[in-house]
C-alpha cells in the first residue's frame, strides 16, 4: 500500500495485531473517514467501473445501506467438473457459496443482505458501527475454535431491520480460484469451518441449544460423525465435514465456560 501514498491523497496503511480478517476490517472501519466503505479480498479483480458503480448506486437509491454485485470465478487452471455442480439456482440468480461465487444476472435490483458476499461488500459506515462491527472469521487454523460468522452478522442485522440492499451487475468482481483450492481436501476443510460458523450463529441466536443435549451425548455424536466422514462417499463428503464441524464446535462450547463467553460476546471490536 505504501506505493499508493503519492498517488491517492488520503490512503492509509494500517496494521492490526489481532489475527483474523474481520479484526482488520473493524480496525479499518474505525479509521475510515468516508461514509461508504468498500471491502474486498486480496484474491479479487474488480470490474473496471467497480468504484464508480458502487458510488452511483448509493446516490441513486439513498435508502440503500449495502451494495453488492457478481463474484465470478477466474480459475487459474481448468477446474474439475464437480466444482460446476456446486452452483445452486435461487430465485435471484445462482450461487456457489463454497467458493464465494454469485451471479444474480444483468438487472439492477433489491436483494436480501445475505446475497452480498464478503469479498465484494460495500456498506455505509454507520451500519457497521450500529451493529457492533464484524464478528470473528478467517482465523488461522490453530484458532478455528474462535471462529464466528464474520459479515453474516452484519447482513442478518440489516435483514432483521428491513433495510435496503441493492445489486448492480457492474459493481462486480472476479474471484481468483487457485489450483490449491480445486480439490476435495479444500472443500472438506471449507465445509468443516462453515459448520463451526453456523454452530456459532445458532448458539448466539438460541443459547438454550447448548442445554438440549447432555455433554456425553454431544461427545458420542462428535465421535460418530468423525468416523462416518472417514467412510463417506466423496460426492457427499463435504457435507459430512460440515456436520462434523458443527458438532465439534457444539461440543467444545458446551464443556468450556470461556468458550461460551466468547461466543456470546456482544462486541468484538475492543
Amino acid at each position: 500500500m505504501e506505493i499508493f501514498k503519492d498517488r491517492i491523497r488520503y490512503v492509509q496503511c494500517l496494521t492490526e495485531s489481532r489475527p483474523g480478517l474481520h479484526a482488520a476490517r473493524n480496525h479499518g472501519t474505525r479509521a475510515a473517514r468516508a461514509e461508504i466503505l468498500m471491502f474486498a479480498d486480496d484474491d479479487i479483480i474488480p470490474f473496471p467501473a467497480w468504484i464508480e458503480t458502487v458510488q452511483e448506486t448509493f446516490l441513486a437509491h439513498p435508502e440503500t445501506v449495502l451494495v453488492g454485485g457478481k463474484s465470478l470465478p477466474l480459475y487459474e487452471s481448468d477446474p474439475p467438473t464437480w466444482i460446476h455442480d456446486l452452483w445452486e439456482d435461487i430465485p435471484y440468480g445462482k450461487v456457489n457459496g463454497w467458493f464465494s461465487l454469485i451471479d444474480l444476472g444483468a438487472d439492477i435490483k433489491p436483494i436480501p443482505a445475505d446475497l452480498v458476499y464478503g469479498c465484494n461488500f460495500s456498506i455505509r459506515k454507520e451500519i457497521v458501527e450500529r451493529c457492533g462491527g464484524f464478528h470473528p472469521d478467517a482465523l488461522p487454523w490453530n484458532l478455528k475454535h474462535l471462529r464466528g460468522d464474520g459479515e453474516t452478522h452484519v447482513s442478518r442485522w440489516i435483514e432483521a431491520r428491513g433495510l435496503l440492499c441493492m445489486y448492480h451487475p457492474e459493481a462486480s468482481v472476479q474471484h481468483v480460484i487457485g489450483e490449491e483450492r480445486m480439490n476435495w481436501d479444500y472443500l472438506c476443510r471449507r465445509a468443516f469451518l462453515q459448520g463451526i460458523s453456523d454452530s456459532y450463529s445458532a448458539t448466539r441466536t438460541n443459547p438454550a441449544l447448548l442445554h438440549r443435549l447432555p455433554l456425553i451425548l454431544r461427545r458420542v455424536l462428535y465421535v460418530v460423525s468423525r468416523n462416518v466422514l472417514r467412510r463417506g462417499k466423496r460426492a457427499r463428503r463435504h457435507w459430512l465435514h460440515y456436520i462434523h464441524g458443527m458438532l465439534w464446535h457444539q461440543y467444545i462450547v458446551s464443556r468450556d465456560v470461556e468458550m461460551r463467553r466468547w461466543v456470546m460476546k456482544e462486541v468484538y471490536d475492543r
